[in-house]
C-alpha cells in the first residue's frame, strides 16, 4: 500500500508539472542500433519500449520517461526498506523521506534507473536467500550508467566477503553477475564487432565524466541568475571555457586549474549541506526524537 500511495502521488506530480526534456529523447526509441555501453545500456533498453501516439511530442515523451524512472526508483527504495525495517510505520516514514528529497522527480532518468536497481539488488542480497536474483540486478545496475559498473563490482566484492563462509552462494552471485553483463553486451558485439567494448572517442567529443562535470559546474555557476544567459545543461561548454580554458578532461580540470576546482568542490559541499537541512530538518528531528 505504501508503494502504491508513493507512486500514485509521484505520478500525479510529474503529470501535472510537465516540462521540455534536456535532450532529444526520441533517439532512444527511434534508433535501430543497439545502445552503446557508455550511454547507459540498461537505461536505454528500459526506455525504448515507450511509444508515443501520433506526433513525437517531446514533453509527453519526457513525462513518460520520468514516470518510468520514478517507478523503478521508488520500487527499489521500497524493497530496500522492507529488507531492513520491520515496523510498517518506519517503512512509511522512510518512503516519505524519499519523496521529500524530490529525487524521484529527477529529469535525468538514468540516475533513477541506476539507484532503483542498486537498491533492489541490495535488498535481495540483504536477505541472503536469492543470490542469482541479486547478481542479475547488480549486473543490470552496473550497465545503467557508465560509472556504476565499479559500484556494482564493489558490492559484489562486499557480498563475497560477508558470505565467505558460503562458497556456493558466492559462486552463484559471481556467475549471475558476469553472465548478465555478457548477455547484455553480446548483441552489441554481434552488431558492431569487438570495437563495441572499447569504442574510439571521436575527434572533438568529450568523455562522459567531463561532460557530466561540465553540466553540473555550469548549473551551479548559473544558479544566482534568475534567468541564465544560456541554458547550463545545453551550453555547458561556454561556462567551462570561461573558468577552465584548455581543459579537455576532468584530469585537466583538477591539475591545471586546481584552485578553481577546489572552490567548486567547496561551494558544492556548502550547497549540498544547505539543501539537506532545508529539506530534512523537520523530518530528521522527528526521526531522532
Amino acid at each position: 500500500m505504501t508503494l502504491i500511495i508513493c507512486c500514485s502521488m509521484s505520478a500525479v506530480f510529474i503529470s501535472q508539472a510537465p516540462h521540455s526534456p534536456r535532450w532529444d529523447q526520441s533517439t532512444l526509441i527511434n534508433s535501430h542500433s543497439y545502445p552503446a555501453i557508455n550511454s547507459g545500456l540498461t537505461s536505454e533498453l528500459l526506455v525504448r519500449p515507450i511509444s508515443i501516439h501520433g506526433a513525437a511530442d517531446q514533453t509527453l515523451l519526457n513525462t513518460q520517461v520520468r514516470m518510468l524512472g520514478m517507478f523503478v526508483y521508488l520500487t527499489g527504495a521500497w524493497l530496500l526498506a522492507l529488507s531492513v525495517l520491520k515496523d510498517p510505520r518506519l517503512i512509511f516514514f522512510f518512503m516519505a523521506l524519499v519523496l521529500v528529497s524530490r529525487y524521484p522527480f529527477l529529469w535525468l532518468s538514468s540516475e533513477l534507473f541506476a539507484g532503483g536497481l542498486l537498491c533492489a539488488a541490495i535488498a535481495v542480497l540483504n536477505k541472503r536467500s536469492r543470490p542469482l536474483a541479486g547478481g542479475i540486478l547488480l549486473g543490470l545496475a552496473g550497465l545503467s550508467k557508465p560509472d556504476i559498473i565499479l559500484t556494482s563490482m564493489v558490492l559484489v566484492a562486499v557480498c563475497l566477503f560477508l558470505s565467505r563462509d558460503r562458497p556456493q552462494y558466492n559462486i552463484k552471485i559471481v556467475c549471475a553477475f558476469f553472465l548478465t553483463l555478457t548477455l547484455m553486451i553480446l548483441p552489441g558485439i554481434i552488431q558492431h564487432g569487438a570495437s563495441y567494448i572499447s569504442p574510439d572517442v571521436e575527434p572533438g567529443s568529450h568523455s562522459r565524466s567531463f561532460f557530466s562535470f561540465g553540466q553540473h559546474y555550469a548549473a551551479l555557476k548559473s544558479e544566482p541568475q534568475q534567468i541564465p544567459d544560456k541554458n547550463p545543461w545545453l551550453f555547458w561548454e561556454s561556462y567551462m571555457a570561461e573558468d577552465f580554458p584548455n581543459a579537455h578532461s576532468v584530469k585537466d580540470v583538477v591539475f591545471k586549474h586546481t584552485g578553481t576546482y577546489l572552490a567548486f568542490v567547496g561551494k558544492s559541499a556548502q550547497r549540498g549541506a544547505s539543501n539537506f537541512l532545508l529539506t530534512f530538518h523537520v523530518l530528521t528531528l522527528a526521526l531522532v526524537f
